[in-house]
């Protein structure tokens, strides 16, 4: 029995128009596929599709007691932080599934030279469920926040060379980051962690393709790291312990 709290990453959509999309047949687990978008580049084109389920029961606390619920449906109602120049559609133009439907959403949109930076889109999804043996409809109001990262650089499309990758580990990491790179035919890629409201901690230039960093003194929690040279940026999530 699903917990409650998954409905909040279920309905990853907006009701600005009707989704050119199909439920995936093969995804038959409550919950959304992926959970992390893939990444859009600077200048091109981007469209990904989403499906998910959304549970049949739940089990929630009503007048301090647990109760099995039905889920009767579920609705997004606010989508925030999408990224300039994207829009959200679902499948149906309500955006309203009922307990144990499929579903899909559709996001697309270009990114200009400005927005490209790592977003936590946020979602708020309002449910409505029936607790077993009370009778009555109850609801309320849940949010989540998804992962969606905007490139600077050029696609494979506009670039012969392929294009740069950088691993770090161990991620969480306490003392020393460790960073490696492949295709790095530039040099000097300046490496950046920030936290999350953009604050600058660390920046160091990489003058060969691996390298290390020291984050001990780095407070504790969720940070982002940044790649980037004259055609290229990425982001990832890096969390210190």
């Amino acid at each position: 029995m699903k917990k409650i709290s998954l409905l909040i990453m279920l309905s990853i959509a907006a009701f600005v128009s009707y989704a050119q999309c199909t439920p995936d047949p093969n995804w038959n687990t409550d919950g959304i596929n992926p959970s992390r978008l893939p990444d859009g580049n600077v200048g091109v084109n981007y469209s990904t599709i989403i499906s998910f389920k959304t549970p049949k029961d739940t089990s929630v606390v009503y007048s301090g007691q647990t109760y099995n619920a039905t889920i009767d449906s579920a609705r997004a109602e606010t989508i925030k932080n999408v990224p300039p120049g994207f829009t959200w559609a679902c499948n149906i133009s309500n955006c309203t599934w009922k307990g144990g439907e499929k579903g899909c959403a559709l996001l697309s949109g270009k990114a200009d030279s400005n927005n490209f930076k790592f977003y936590e889109i946020k979602v708020y999804v309002r449910s409505w469920f029936t607790i077993q043996g009370l009778g009555f409809q109850l609801e309320r109001l849940d949010s989540s926040t998804i992962d969606f990262y905007i490139n600077g650089g050029k696609s494979s499309v506009q670039n012969i060379a392929p294009a740069p990758k950088f691993t770090f580990y161990p991620n969480p990491v306490k003392n020393v980051l460790q960073i490696e790179t492949q295709n790095l035919i530039e040099k000097n890629t300046i490496v950046t962690i920030t936290d999350l409201a953009g604050k600058v901690l660390i920046t160091k230039t990489l003058q060969v393709n691996n390298g290390t960093i020291d984050v001990a003194d780095l407070p504790k929690g969720l940070h982002l790291i940044n790649f980037k040279n004259s055609n290229y940026s990425h982001t990832q999530k890096l969390v210190i312990e």
